[in-house]
This record gives structure tokens, C-alpha cells and sequence, in this order.
């Protein structure tokens, strides 16, 4: 598999001043060409290029409902909500199918239509998980630097909460291909995603390597 040597903020900002804002886009990660393709691999979700022949896992998806901004230093910033759910001491993870490819807590982006941060969050709990959210308490408001996701960008903005949940678990197909509840023993040795593993650290749940 090929890799990519990323990009800049400030090109990427001056290639969104290009582009029709009310379109979506599907670019290229490492060449920004709109010749770009999903294909399923070994039951991952990975893009191909056919410009220049890049394979990975990211690529440069931009929408009308995705809610972005750029930070002060020109990095490409999207704004995201997350939720841990426990229940009897094991906390709910699924593995994910799509880029990072790693467990992660029920989260996801926090779009333009959704006014409130807790509007996206009770709607990606209920899609990946199949779980109805019932209360949500505001725990962490932050950035989280180097959280790469699969639609371009390596910052996140997030709003994460503590959340009680109504329902029995499901691996939502899309997004995943395993859904649990662990331990804070057994998610020590997991591969996590970048915001996963931040905020059961700062919650406790897991150790600092």
C-alpha cells in the first residue's frame, strides 16, 4: 500500500476557495484529484486514486453539512462529538471498519444542520450502536490535535459527554465490524483511536502508556 505525504493547511484553504461550496467533493489525499474511488479491501473501506495512484484509508471529503473552520495556524479543523457509555464497570467499543481502523467510543462529525452538539451525538450513538441516548452530560470541550480521520482533517474540535443509553448494542455494518463492552483491563492493550485513548485517559479508564 502506498502512502501519502499529507498536505498543508493553507492549501488546502486556498483549494476550498476554488471549489463550489454547495457541492460535495471527493478528492484525492495526496494529489487533490477528483479521481478518486472507494473500494472494500480485506473488509476495510480504502480509496484509491486514479491520477496519481495513492491507496489509504483518507481522503478529502468535503460537504455542505460538514462543519469545519481553520485554526489560527491554517490547519483544516472539523467539529466532532463522542460519548462514553458504561454499564456494570465495561465500557461500550466497537472496532471500525473505515479509517483508523482502530476501537473507538460512539462518535462522529457534528454537522451544519444540527444546532445543538448533542443533536449529532444522540444521532451517531444511535446509528453505530443502535442505542438510544437518554440523558447526556457535558464532561471535555476541546481540541484534540493529531486525530486523523478519514475524510482529511488531523484536527478535531470535540464536545464529548458522559451518556446514559436505553437498548442492546449493535454493530452498525458501515462503520463497524465488532461492538463490545470492556473493561478498563481489557482496553488497556487496544489499539485505540487518538480521541478514544485521550478522553478514557483523562476519564481514568485507562492508563498512560
Amino acid at each position: 500500500m502506498g502512502t501519502c505525504p499529507g498536505y498543508m493547511g493553507k492549501d488546502l484553504k486556498e483549494l476550498f476557495a476554488r471549489l463550489d461550496a454547495g457541492a460535495s467533493h471527493h478528492l484525492c489525499f495526496q494529489c487533490y484529484s477528483p479521481q478518486v474511488r472507494a473500494i472494500l479491501e480485506a473488509g476495510r473501506e480504502l480509496y484509491i486514486c486514479e491520477a496519481c495512484s495513492y491507496k489509504g484509508g483518507r481522503q478529502i471529503m468535503i460537504s455542505p453539512e460538514l462543519r469545519y473552520d481553520f485554526t489560527p495556524e491554517g490547519l483544516w479543523r472539523h467539529f466532532s462529538v463522542g460519548g462514553v457509555i458504561e454499564r456494570k464497570g465495561r465500557y461500550l467499543l466497537f472496532h471500525r471498519r473505515k479509517y483508523p481502523f482502530q476501537y473507538t467510543l460512539p462518535a462522529g462529525h457534528w454537522d451544519r444542520q444540527e444546532a445543538d452538539p448533542r443533536e449529532a451525538l444522540v444521532r451517531e450513538v444511535l446509528e453505530e450502536t443502535g442505542l438510544r441516548v437518554i440523558t447526556a452530560k457535558l464532561l471535555y470541550r476541546e481540541d484534540v490535535p493529531g486525530d486523523a480521520c478519514r475524510r482529511g482533517s488531523d484536527v478535531h474540535h470535540w464536545h464529548f459527554y458522559q451518556c446514559l443509553c436505553e437498548g442492546e448494542p449493535r454493530v452498525d455494518g458501515d462503520e463497524g465490524d465488532l461492538i463490545g463492552w470492556y473493561t478498563p483491563e481489557q482496553i488497556q492493550p487496544l489499539a485505540l483511536t487518538v480521541p478514544t485513548r485521550h478522553f478514557l485517559t483523562k476519564l481514568g479508564v485507562r492508563k498512560s502508556p
